[in-house]
């Protein structure tokens, strides 16, 4: 019985050993010997490890090794999980993919350009990857300098081998400018011109986790943080309807016969407001109006200043 769980101890004893193995002396086939330690592997059927030699870390062909230091490392590769050193080449090549120019009169102007990426990744990994996820985020500034993104993913579901490539395409970007004057004369010009940034992205590994970040090269590309990209609220606001309010700047700029008519979905929605028992513009039963002066808004009135549809 003794004589067993001594066995039993040395087992467990062997098994610490190789599972976290301290600088060694090994010796190759023809007797040379070095002192390093086993630091990592991509599997139990692979024939490269990786080793520390005086604090340098490089892979070695287990194949040099002599046959008994060959049998040692085979046995810490079963004991010990496998680590992938994950490697790529990213390359994002920029494409217009259309141009609209908007109405032009004597008083503004303007253009909408789209824009996307050709996104390559490029397995520099020495095994073969699969089971990854790449989120990639388009960022562009805005007419308010704010920094918007447009979202994606893609899904490596593999083997993708070494040297192998995935190309896809980012989601669009949408680039606007444009310049005007007031018919009302000098000193009440505008321009303005929103501008693609870069792109930015993730590569994330089985386990969920991240195992790569890059991103395009630029000098405004550094204010771009990945953070910022991942919280950023992609939804656009505009009065009842949720739509994007940006040009409200411009439009304060020019003067009133250069404005924009109301938008129809915010008329409907104004219209359903109007209809409903929470009407905000409606007087009471009582004939209070809550302190307002203004006139008792309909929804006859609306259709007369409006139309009906």
């Amino acid at each position: 019985m003794k004589s067993i769980i001594q066995l039993v101890g040395l087992a467990g004893l062997a098994t610490v050993m190789l599972t976290a193995t301290e600088a060694k002396q090994f010796e190759d086939k023809f007797g040379r010997v070095m002192i390093a330690e086993l630091v990592s592997h991509t599997g139990v059927d692979a024939n490269i490890v990786k080793i520390d030699k005086s604090g340098k870390k490089m892979d070695v062909k287990i194949d040099l090794f002599s046959e008994k230091d060959q049998q040692f490392i085979r046995d810490w590769m079963k004991s010990t999980p496998p680590t992938l050193d994950y490697a790529f080449r990213i390359q994002a090549v920029k494409k217009k993919q259309s141009e609209v120019k908007g109405s032009r009169s004597y008083f503004s102007s303007g253009k909408t350009e789209v824009y996307l990426y050709e996104i390559t990744i490029t397995n520099l990994t020495r095994q073969p990857v699969s089971d990854l996820r790449i989120e990639h985020r388009t960022a562009s500034q805005g007419r308010s300098k704010s920094i918007k993104f447009q979202r994606g993913t893609e899904n490596v579901k593999g083997p993708l081998r070494y040297n192998d490539q995935i190309t896809f395409i980012s989601a669009p970007a949408k680039i606007q400018s444009g310049s005007g004057r007031s018919s009302y004369g000098y000193g009440s010009s505008y321009s303005y011109k929103e501008s693609l940034l870069g792109v930015i992205l993730r590569i994330y590994g089985p386990d969920g986790e991240p195992i790569e970040e890059w991103r395009s090269s630029g000098t405004r590309m550094d204010q771009v943080s990945w953070d910022a990209a991942d919280q950023a609220d992609t939804s656009r606001k505009r009065g009842f309807t949720g739509d994007d309010d940006e040009r409200r700047g411009d439009d304060e700029r020019r003067g009133d016969d250069e404005r924009r008519q109301p938008d129809l979905r915010d008329l409907d929605a104004l219209r359903k407001l109007l209809e409903s028992g929470e009407n905000p513009f409606r007087k009471d039963k009582g004939g209070n109006d809550g302190g307002n002066r203004g006139p008792d808004v309909k929804p006859e009135d609306f259709s007369k200043k409006f139309g009906s549809r």
